[in-house]
């Protein structure tokens, strides 16, 4: 970047060192001294001059001509002050060697030109005459060759200017004489500039109007969008009008007032995009006052002719310093607050404040502007602003983003909440179901409570999906890699799915490929969660038919195997129409299925999200009417040097009886819950409400066991733990939570708890648990 900047500078130092300014004295200038490198002249100096007159080109007679400066406006002759609206001749007499090739380069003049050497046509611009009538405006650049032939040992140049249609009258720019090749790189340097200007301006304003349209959609950053797209305008129909170039036949009428009224548009613009940039430091009224003189010119522009509009603009040029002025304050009161960005519009105004007020005493001709200062001012104001702008829409989407995180946390800390909430009641009412399926009921009572036994974890079993697809959803959720037997989780599956298949008239099958190991490293909750989703859907859309979970080897590698897993069913079938939305959230194959079979729609979502959390595609297969095939392939780790153990049953025909249990909990519904399966296992049981009760009615020798509920009054679980192991306490401590498991996992174990049982509890759960600690240990 460094370099780049050393070179562009060199390459401009270059082009304005290359332009030699030779006076000319008297109407008079000599160039035969010239050497061999000589490449362009400017011919600037005092020329002959006649007002009012169409001087004939092949004149030599110069006696009755004044001398008039030369690039000048007319209206601003120090002496004479002639009107803009007339006709003028300029007159110069060269000395040059005719033997070489020379070219001329002719700017735009006010408003119409003429340009002979000797008595021959060289270049025009418009059509020259002494009335409104008989002339016509047009304004471009042209390097002309000049022919063999013209040019003699002493030559007149000869310029004719008319100028009825603009304020302003005569030459402002310089005409240059030099090589036809030095003269073209001179003006292609000048288009090259503004070319660039303009598509940088162009591809700024598209890329804010995307940001606009497609992100956040902030009225400063269209503002300057559109502020960007005027301005290229401006840059490509003024100044060194590429525009007029690239399209000659566009009316001079439609052209000028195209120039204006962008230049109006343009400070709308700005000032749009300034006061919604930094409200809080605009002054009120400020933006009002410049948007409603704006408006008034750009109308003036718009509706009168450009003699009048031409003439009037100059108070707006006036004007508009008062306007960067006020730019100005804005970004510096910005600039002290310390708002974003600030400090780039702060420089960036300051460059554009430098360089519009070069560019106006240039307009009244004070000073000479050189090449580089607009096109260099221009960049580094917008490559700033875009910077300010860029820094906006940064700061907004760390806002927004933030604002969704925290929404996001919102939600999952209600969901966690209420899960619960919802599971507490939930404890209950899964505990006494249990208790009463194991009190021996009569038929009738039995074929009741195995309803509510499924109608309740099927509930809790929706309130599991919705956690899950939040955390999905949110990139919570945490893949655990641990000890995997993948036959008997199949069986396990398999055997808890059969009765709910048997009252479909269905059965489920597993076929475990004999190839396999048994033994894997991964995540076996997930897994589980992903086919027991996939029996599920399986069996509730399949009757009088079979589901068939099958694990079947595809691929072996040294260290794992990529597996197979398949879900067929002999079902309803799924239509090629249907295929793409069932794995939407809460979204079935149709209405009338959803009305039917119920569900929420959430199951197969979560699978496939779990699935591609790891990486893993999976697939379908379906024919309306004949059933359907879920597969996908997973690669798994295999577990070296394991050796399956076997479990035996406990010698003890009543492994519990008389073992010592602190049960801390403060809900009376689930004290009883937890205290009948106890007592039935024979255990020896002392209550605390919270856990400042546990403190004090614990004794090491006195327990064998505490189970610890979390969320207490008084004193949570968590901190009394901590109190327990600071006192020495060693016996094994068990977590009761209705929370769900992923969001108190780690804080139980940094608490110093031993274990976990998730409520609401299945009773066998809590049993192996406890024969775990108490009696295995």
């Amino acid at each position: 970047m460094i370099q780049f900047r050393y070179f562009s500078g060199l390459v401009l130092l270059c082009c304005m060192l290359g332009l030699r300014a030779q006076s000319v004295d008297n109407g008079i200038l000599d160039l035969r001294q010239l050497g061999d490198d000589f490449s362009e002249v400017e011919l600037d100096g005092d020329w002959f001059f006649y007002w009012n007159e169409l001087v004939s080109p092949d004149s030599t007679d110069f006696s009755k001509a004044g001398l008039a400066r030369f690039p000048g406006l007319w209206n601003h002759m120090e002496e004479t002050g002639y009107s803009p609206e007339g006709y003028a001749t300029y007159q110069l007499k060269v000395l040059i060697n005719p033997d070489r090739k020379y070219a001329i380069y002719t700017p735009a003049v006010y408003s119409a030109y003429h340009f002979y050497i000797n008595d021959e046509l060289i270049t025009s611009n418009g059509v020259v005459g002494d009335s409104e009538d008989n002339s016509s405006p047009h304004w471009i650049q042209l390097v002309e060759p000049i022919e063999r032939g013209i040019l003699k040992d002493t030559n007149v140049f000869t310029l004719q200017i008319s100028n009825f249609r603009h304020s302003r009258g005569g030459p402002i720019d310089s005409i240059v004489f030099g090589k036809k090749s030095a003269l073209l790189s001179y003006r292609n340097y000048l288009f090259t500039i503004d070319a660039l200007l303009t598509g940088a301006l162009i591809m700024g304003g598209l890329f804010f109007l995307g940001l606009f349209l497609f992100g956040r959609n902030h009225k400063s950053i269209l503002y300057f969008s559109l502020f960007c797209m005027a301005f290229s305008y401006y840059i490509f129909g003024s100044g060194n009008y590429i525009m007029h170039w690239l399209f000659p036949d566009i009316p001079w009428i439609v052209t000028i007032k195209l120039e204006y009224a962008t230049l109006y548009l343009v400070c709308i613009l700005f000032t749009k995009y300034t006061y919604h940039t930094y409200p809080l430091d605009a002054p009120r009224l400020g933006d009002k006052i410049i948007i409603g003189v704006c408006l008034f010119f750009l109308a003036v522009a718009i509706l009168l002719p450009p003699a009048l509009f031409t003439r009037i603009n100059q108070y707006f040029l006036i004007f508009i310093f008062g306007g960067i002025a006020l730019g100005f304050y804005i970004y510096l009161t910005a600039l002290l607050n310390k708002r974003i960005g600030a400090v780039y519009a702060f420089i960036s105004t300051s460059m554009i404040l430098l360089v519009l007020t070069l560019k106006n005493l240039h307009q009244f001709e004070i000073v000479d502007l050189p090449l580089f200062v607009l096109p260099a001012g221009y960049m580094v104001f917008f490559f700033l602003q875009s910077v300010t702008t860029s820094q906006q829409v940064a700061l907004s989407w760390r806002r927004a983003k933030e604002n969704a995180e925290a929404s996001l946390q919102v939600k999952s800390d209600f969901l966690s909440t209420m899960s619960h909430e919802i599971r507490t009641p939930m404890n209950a009412v899964i505990g006494l179901t249990h208790h009463l399926l194991d009190s021996h009921p009569r038929n009738d009572q039995k074929n009741t409570l195995d309803i509510l036994k499924f109608s309740s974890e099927n509930l809790l079993r929706l309130i599991n999906d919705v956690l899950d697809y939040s955390k999905l959803e949110s990139g919570n959720l945490v893949l655990e890699e641990s000890l995997l037997d993948l036959k008997s989780l199949g069986n396990n599956l398999v055997d808890g799915f059969a009765t709910i298949a048997e009252e479909k008239k269905s059965k489920v099958v597993f076929k475990y490929d004999p190839e396999l190991p048994t033994m894997f490293l991964g995540d076996g909750g997930r897994l589980t969660q992903v086919l027991s989703n996939l029996l599920n859907n399986a069996i509730k859309f399949t009757t009088d038919g079979k589901v068939t979970l099958s694990m079947t080897q595809e691929q072996r590698q040294p260290e794992g195997i990529f597996i197979r897993f398949a879900v067929e069913d002999t079902g309803i079938g799924i239509s090629n129409h249907d295929k793409g939305k069932i794995f939407e959230k809460f979204n079935q194959a149709n209405t009338s299925i959803t009305r039917k079979y119920g569900g929420t729609g959430l199951g197969l979502a979560i699978t496939k999200k779990i699935l591609e959390l790891q990486n893993v595609k999976i697939q379908l297969i379906s024919e309306l009417g004949k059933g359907s095939t879920f597969y996908f392939t997973q690669y798994f780790k295999i577990a070296k040097g394991f050796r399956k153990q076997v479990v035996r049953p406990s010698a003890l025909v009543d492994p519990l009886k008389d073992k010592r249990v602190l049960l801390v909990e403060d809900n009376s519904v689930n004290v009883m819950v937890a205290k009948r399966f106890l007592e039935k296992w024979h255990c020896a049981i002392d209550i605390a409400e919270n856990g400042l009760e546990a403190l004090n009615q614990f004794e090491e020798d006195k327990y064998d066991l505490i189970l610890m509920d979390l969320q207490m009054p008084e004193m949570d679980g968590y901190e009394a733990t901590r109190q327990l192991r600071a006192r020495g306490a060693v016996l094994p401590i068990i977590a009761l939570t209705a929370a769900a498991l992923s969001d108190v996992e780690k804080n139980i174990l940094e608490a110093g708890l031993d274990d976990f049982v998730v409520k609401p509890f299945h009773p066998d759960h809590l049993y192996q648990k406890l024969i775990k600690y108490m009696v295995e240990k």
